[in-house]
């Protein structure tokens, strides 16, 4: 094998130092130890270049380019970062689907609270449940939905979403009027949607 013309790193003048070393009968390799040879490879691989390595050694630039051309140190780093990255996406991916796991807990819990306040005003009509109730948790629940939306790609241009929260009520109608607005026809979830505005309006 052609230790010159074997895919490198090298810049020209050290591909041209390495064809002369070996051309001269690698004066000096026989001297070197498995020690030195696992120290250069590190320091290869942390980044450090040819000439730093030789450096820090105290060894000639020529021994290092000789030994990272036979054990094909370039390959050997390429095969690393492919191996770092495979290795990453699947972390992303674990990680991505404990999110989506936690999310879709968290929107479960936010949600019984904030159907149970609902429905319990819808049935007794007590102003008292919906000024009484905490809206951080609501405003945390649809915080919570629209994050599950864009973790799982489903976040869209604006004419195409679909609303995030539905509204279940015993009767009525919910009729689109246009592309942002409802006309929901049902006496009680309109008495509940006024309290929210008004409630709103207060603060």
């Amino acid at each position: 094998m052609d230790l010159t013309k074997i895919e490198n790193d090298m810049t020209d003048d050290e591909k041209v130092s390495l064809a002369d070393y070996i051309s001269k009968g690698k004066p000096g390799f026989s001297s070197v130890l498995e020690s030195d040879i696992f120290n250069w490879f590190t320091l290869y691989m942390s980044g450090k270049t040819y000439g730093e390595i030789a450096e820090i050694s105290n060894k000639k630039k020529d021994l290092v380019l000789y030994m990272s051309a036979k054990s094909e140190w370039y390959n050997k780093r390429l095969a690393h970062y492919q191996d770092l990255s495979e290795n990453m996406l699947e972390k992303l991916k674990r990680t991505k689907l404990d999110s989506i796991d936690t999310l879709n807990n968290s929107i479960s819990a936010l949600g019984k609270y904030c159907n149970g306040k609902f429905n319990k005003f819808l049935s007794t009509n007590d102003k008292n449940i919906i000024e009484q109730m905490d809206f951080k948790i609501f405003a945390q629940y649809c915080k919570s939905v629209e994050s599950l939306e864009k973790l799982m790609g489903e976040a869209t241009k604006t004419k195409d979403r679909k609303p995030s929260v539905n509204i279940n009520m015993t009767g009525g109608t919910v009729k689109q009027v246009d592309e942002d607005t409802l006309e929901i026809d049902s006496e009680d979830t309109g008495k509940m949607l006024k309290m929210l505005a008004d409630l709103q309006n207060k603060k």
